[in-house]
């Protein structure tokens, strides 16, 4: 168990028992009638030095599962960037996989409805030109170009039945395809939305393990300063640049940022011996 998740453990244990101590002063307190002035006073600071005591615990216990937080997240974060990357491959394999179905759906969707509309215009073209020729022989009164028309129309009729019966059946098809059409984009739009998650969760654990090598450098540089500054106490003459230094941490705990007056008070616990060393 971690450092923090011990401070937690007893501070929720505290808070607790400041629970019990504040539902007790409270159910004193209503018993007015059988307290004395000085009773009553010393129930109601306890009172409120009970219900301050939890605020605070309660925020302690916020801080603390922060850090718990972070500090797991930073203890595995290299972990969960390796495993993030063999995620990512998956996925990306999974969504080229399905893009190539995709297409394939897509293409022979295509080409049955291509099938659909070729068959409904030939069939109304074939209808229109033979029913044209029949109005034309009915207009030229000519019986013998009237039976060829009429058994000409009756041809394309037939075979415009024909032709119907071939549209429903691609037409199932079509629907069909469409079908799998559909689950194959929802597949897709669930497997990117997943290679979405894995590439945040990957890109918070980066920005986890770049924030602690901030930190651990930002130390490194402020040591470093103070061993400068330290210089100047034994004869090697003062310099202001460090002065103005401010440097931000990223970790939850302690100070947000470090600055000169950190090298400062740093600088003053080196000796000789150890800046020479």
């Amino acid at each position: 168990m971690s450092t923090y998740q011990n401070e937690r453990t007893k501070a929720a244990i505290r808070l607790r028992q400041v629970e019990d101590e504040l539902a007790n002063a409270k159910s004193e307190l209503q018993q007015q009638e059988s307290l004395s002035s000085t009773d009553r006073i010393q129930l109601q600071v306890a009172r409120d030095n009970a219900i301050s005591e939890q605020g605070q615990l309660s925020r302690e216990l916020d801080r603390l599962d922060r850090l718990i937080t972070w500090e797991k997240e930073t203890s595995s974060a290299e972990a969960t960037i390796k495993a993030s990357r063999k995620k990512i491959a998956v996925a990306q394999k999974e969504l080229a996989g399905l893009e190539k179905q995709q297409g394939k759906l897509a293409e022979k969707l295509s080409k049955v409805t291509g099938e659909i509309d070729g068959y409904r215009g030939q069939s109304q073209a074939d209808e229109q030109a033979a029913a044209s020729a029949y109005a034309a022989a009915m207009a030229a009164d000519d019986a013998a170009a009237e039976q060829r028309a009429l058994a000409q129309l009756d041809r394309v009729s037939e075979a415009a039945e024909g032709n119907e019966r071939k549209i429903a059946r691609l037409q199932t098809v079509a629907t069909a395809l469409e079908q799998e059409l559909a689950k194959v984009v929802s597949a897709q739009t669930e497997a990117a939305q997943q290679l979405g998650v894995i590439e945040h969760e990957q890109m918070t654990a980066v920005r986890l393990r770049l924030a602690s090598e901030w930190d651990k450098a930002a130390q490194s540089m402020i040591d470093l300063g103070a061993r400068l500054a330290a210089t100047a106490r034994f004869g090697a003459g003062r310099s202001t640049v460090l002065d103005d230094l401010h440097i931000p941490l990223l970790s939850p705990e302690g100070p947000s940022s470090v600055n000169g007056f950190e090298v400062g008070r740093r600088s003053e616990q080196i000796g000789r011996d150890e800046l020479a060393a």
